[in-house]
């Protein structure tokens, strides 16, 4: 295994990693960490973007929603068979985890009940998965990962433009303002949760050059397309810019207490991010569903093969 401190002078010096081999057990950690996150996150929504065609997908735009779905599953893909370069069981990692080894966005957990939530979804949700996947594309040091993503963001670009459009459909009558504005009540605090706690003094995957932004700095560069995308449907977040640091300010305590069953925050009850981790660990409504229906499809594909497992 490769030293520690000489592949970080390496990558100090602008170079890249190509192989496994010019990893440091500690490179080659975080890597698959990332990857697993991102690989969880695009295949995970999968399940919630089929439940779509339960709430009613216009005819128009069945297409589009079948063309994200593919997608997802081929950055899922990129992802994944990195992983599997690095070392791990595919099959496993897809069909034997249980719920709470998944690590992915909560909101992927919700049940989508309405054409509203849908379009939340995709214009707010998806903008925050283009952020994740950007900060890995521009300044990964993990050559492969790198070029596979220019694709990906191509890709994200347009489910969040597809996003934009149904947001600004909706927008276009006041009963359309009433439900949008009723969706993201619950959904942008959970979008907002979605790059995690403020990052530590030191972030070993930015010192590896594994991504380049932090968490908070993710979270303001999220906030400042979100607010001003919102503002202009004529939605109303709890969130203020400060003029001064040119940085948007939450009006609720950050975390705060959610109940997932009511869709509902209670932003007199401030939380410490132990239990955002333990509601996130615990997974939320769809999850057990969702997980169902991915290994029902992997029994379904195996049994047509003849393959025991």
């Amino acid at each position: 295994m490769v030293d520690a401190e000489a592949l970080k002078q390496r990558l100090r010096r602008g170079e890249l990693v190509e192989r496994p081999e010019e990893m440091s057990e500690e490179y080659r950690h975080e890597l698959k960490r990332m990857l697993l996150i991102a690989g969880d996150t695009e295949f995970r929504s999968v399940p919630m973007l089929h439940s779509y065609f339960r709430v009613g997908v216009p005819y128009r735009y069945v297409k589009p929603v079948l063309a994200i779905a593919q997608d997802e599953l081929g950055h899922a893909h990129v992802d994944y068979r990195i992983l599997e370069d690095l070392g791990e069981d595919l099959d496993a990692l897809l069909f034997e985890r249980d719920a709470r080894d998944w690590t992915y966005p909560y909101f992927f957990d919700m049940p989508m009940e309405e054409w509203s939530e849908i379009a939340v979804a995709e214009g707010l949700g998806e903008f925050a998965g283009g952020i994740l996947v950007r900060n890995v594309l521009h300044h990964t040091s993990y050559a492969p990962w790198r070029r596979a993503l220019v694709k990906v963001d191509l890709e994200e670009t347009f489910h969040v433009k597809f996003g934009q459009t149904l947001m600004t459909e909706l927008a276009g009558t006041p009963k359309g303002v009433d439900k949008l504005q009723r969706t993201v009540d619950w959904m942008f605090p959970l979008l907002v949760e979605f790059f995690g706690p403020p990052e530590k003094a030191a972030d070993v995957q930015i010192e590896y050059r594994l991504k380049g932004k932090g968490t908070e700095a993710m979270r303001q560069q999220y906030l400042h397309y979100a607010v001003p995308f919102c503002q202009s449907l004529g939605l109303k977040l709890p969130v203020h810019l400060d003029p001064a640091s040119d940085r948007y300010v939450l009006d609720f305590p950050f975390p705060c207490e959610f109940d997932p069953a009511r869709k509902r925050w209670d932003f007199t009850k401030p939380v410490q991010w132990r239990d955002v981790f333990a509601r996130w660990k615990a997974r939320g409504p769809m999850a057990a569903e969702h997980l169902r229906q991915i290994r029902q499809g992997s029994r379904s594909l195996r049994s047509a093969r003849g393959i025991a497992r």
